[in-house]
């Protein structure tokens, strides 16, 4: 079996591998606990005599396998030791928060699950909490992967949360450890985590992963949709769509977007205003399957005074509506009606986007810009090419300098 020569990588990745374990791998009995996790996560078997010579604990002079290395580097969340190595450059900076700093932000995630609903504050708080750890490359570079394997983590990071701007670029390996550490009966979590992983493959048109994660999607045992919460259902039904427009299945997309309106119209009648999400995450399926005047049509269902209301006294959410905003406009623009499309997409403030997907939003509004932009403003034009090129290296979302060259 070929053998790997010792490098600085294989230090980052025993840390990796205690931090997604939650403990120091100190003694023997580490050790086989740790080799046990790794066969119940991953159906990769290390032995704990292996580990234990990793780890130091017995002298050795041999390096590690590929086979070992692969084992362990899925075990933290990445695809295989290569894809862990391809990331030497971010994983090579010094951290710059200390390691008291780290724990207190992992404390705050430990706290037992509230069997209601969080209050407003406490939501917030996590909003919050989630930006920072998103937005400091230290914290995110090692906390997501702790967090995925704590129920308030889970919870609270991971499902209100979702880093969309990252799925091209690290977000996807923290997400696998959350399908690790949930349960296959969970069937909800198992789609939502799928579909977001489906989402970022089509963002980087990556063929083979589409492809691979729709199969997950469609594999998974789950009972009849409507049975499902709405955030999963929406991401469920929007996967179909995108998927089935993107091969070129427009008869087959509308088939879905007809159920989706079935849905839109069960929550209309239910008038519970936390549904708006559902609106929100389909429409923008809609948005990036093309379906413009569907996307319009999905949002009206929720375009009413109390959802507006629903938005505006709750500032933390704010956000999630300048995104709406900014769909409802580019549709319009793309749909012929100017006037109407010019007067909303005048009103757009990008900085009030969401913070898990502003990079994204950022994208459609440049591109969008740019299709307004006069040939002959070629100051301009360059400018916002090289806004798009920037984010599109930022978040590995080639879909968009793909469809504008």
């Amino acid at each position: 079996m070929r053998k790997e020569k010792p490098t600085d990588h294989l230090k980052y990745l025993l840390k990796e591998t205690e931090n997604v374990f939650h403990c120091k791998v100190a003694t023997s009995s580490n050790c086989n606990q740790l080799s046990i996790e790794i066969r119940s996560k991953t159906s990769q078997t290390i032995s704990s005599q292996t580990l234990r010579r990793l780890f130091g604990l017995v002298k050795t002079n041999t390096s590690p396998s590929l086979f070992t290395l692969d084992a362990l580097s899925e075990y933290c969340g990445y695809q295989n030791w290569s894809q862990f190595c391809s990331e030497k450059e971010t994983i090579d900076k010094p951290l710059v928060h200390t390691e008291s700093f780290s724990k207190m932000v992992l404390d705050f995630y430990k706290v037992p699950l509230p069997k209601l609903w969080p209050s407003s504050d406490y939501y917030i708080a996590c909003k919050n909490t989630a930006q920072h750890i998103i937005r400091d490359e230290a914290l995110y570079r090692s906390l997501p992967s702790q967090l995925a394997t704590l129920p308030s983590g889970q919870l609270l990071f991971f499902e209100c949360f979702p880093y969309i701007d990252g799925l091209g670029n690290g977000y996807q390996k923290h997400l696998r450890i959350y399908l690790q550490n949930k349960a296959a009966r969970d069937w909800q979590s198992q789609i939502f985590a799928n579909s977001l992983l489906f989402f970022g493959s089509f963002l980087t048109i990556n063929e083979s992963q589409i492809k691979k994660y729709y199969s997950i999607i469609n594999s998974i045992a789950c009972p009849l949709p409507y049975q499902m919460h709405d955030i999963p259902i929406a991401r469920y039904i929007g996967t179909q769509i995108l998927y089935n427009q993107h091969l070129g299945n427009p008869d087959e997309a509308l088939l879905w977007i007809k159920k989706g309106y079935e849905y839109a119209q069960c929550y209309e009648k239910e008038d519970r205003l936390d549904f708006c999400n559902y609106f929100l995450v389909l429409s923008e399926y809609l948005f990036f399957a093309g379906r413009y005047a569907e996307c319009i049509e999905l949002l009206r269902y929720a375009k009413n005074p109390k959802w507006n209301q629903y938005f505006i006294n709750k500032p933390y959410d704010l956000g999630y509506y300048e995104v709406t905003q900014a769909i409802i406009a580019i549709s319009n623009l793309k749909l012929g009606n100017h006037d109407k499309g010019m007067l909303l997409f005048k009103k757009i403030n990008t900085s009030s986007f969401v913070f898990t997907e502003c990079k994204l939003y950022g994208l459609f509004y440049l591109k969008q810009q740019l299709s307004l932009c006069s040939d002959k403003a070629k100051k301009k034009r360059t400018k916002i090419l090289n806004q798009i090129n920037g984010l599109v290296s930022d978040t590995g979302f080639v879909y968009f300098s793909a469809s504008i060259n």
